[in-house]
């Protein structure tokens, strides 16, 4: 079960970018060389520029489709979408609104390969995250395809006070492979709005 630890690292990295994200929906580097901060390497540096350019800015309501896995869903007008890769094999899109200013406006889409089936349930999350609260869970099923459960949660990166959707696409995405785990977050104050979204998810 080592794909579901790693959301841990995940969701402390995008909090720190979402952070960063000023209100046009573009990532802001201009303060890494103010007075008193540290320089960013040139390593550091390249990795924002990538960020800066994984972000695809929109004024106005549309279907958004991973360019990759096919998936797709209706993405509120005035929202961006942002894509970091990680070395596994791992995916974290970050949307969120380029208008509000306010990161509790957006929520994270974290993307991973199963070695593995998996079935998720609130034993498997506790048994593998000890400590996480799964609060009202209810079983979810996406496009006749996509089965989890959406419930609320303690997740310190979003204030403590999170709304979660987690879900399988159990379709093999290449030889040998088990599908992908899907983990939404957001903040508790978003539920609503990303129950909308999700809702228009298709596979």
């Amino acid at each position: 079960m080592r794909k579901i630890l790693s959301i841990i690292v995940v969701v402390v990295v995008v909090g720190i970018i979402i952070a960063v994200v000023n209100n046009s929906g573009k990532l802001d580097s201009s303060d890494s060389t103010a007075p008193g901060s540290t320089p960013l390497t040139a390593e550091q540096q390249k990795a924002l520029e990538q960020d800066k350019a994984a972000v695809v800015s929109t004024t106005t309501a549309s279907r958004y489709v991973h360019p990759r896995l096919g998936f797709s869903f209706e993405k509120p007008e005035g929202y961006t979408v942002g894509a970091i890769r990680g070395d596994d094999g791992s995916e974290t899109l970050i949307v969120q609104s380029a208008n509000s200013g306010s990161a509790q406006n957006g929520f994270q889409i974290f993307i991973n390969p199963l070695d593995e089936p998996l079935e998720i349930t609130p034993n498997v999350i506790k048994s593998e995250l000890p400590g996480t609260s799964i609060n009202n869970a209810q079983a979810i099923e996406l496009d006749g395809r996509g089965k989890g459960m959406m419930f609320s949660s303690n997740n310190d990166a979003f204030g403590g006070k999170s709304y979660e959707i987690w879900f399988i696409n159990p379709e093999p995405s290449g030889v040998g492979a088990a599908g992908h785990l899907y983990q939404i977050t957001s903040y508790a104050e978003f539920a609503s709005q990303l129950q909308k979204i999700i809702g228009t998810w298709k596979f």
